[in-house]
C-alpha cells in the first residue's frame, strides 16, 4: 500500500463466490467457467503441494 492508504471496514476481503462472480462473464460457456472455478479452488485450498495433480484431485477431476 502507498503512504496514506488505509483499510477501513468497506475494504473487506473478497469471498471466493464474489471473485467467481466478477470473472464469470469472461467465459462464454459454463464448462470453462466450471473448470476455472475448480482450478482456482484447488490453488486456493489448503493442500500441501500444488503440482498439476493434487488440485485436480481436490476438485474431484
Amino acid at each position: 500500500m502507498a503512504a496514506g492508504d488505509s483499510v477501513g471496514p468497506e475494504a473487506r476481503p473478497v469471498t471466493f463466490e464474489e471473485l467467481m462472480g466478477r470473472i464469470a462473464d469472461r467465459f462464454c460457456r459454463v464448462e470453462p467457467r466450471r473448470t476455472a472455478r475448480a482450478h482456482l479452488s484447488g490453488l486456493l485450498s489448503g493442500i500441501e503441494r500444488k503440482d498439476c495433480w493434487r488440485p485436480a484431485e481436490h476438485a474431484g477431476s
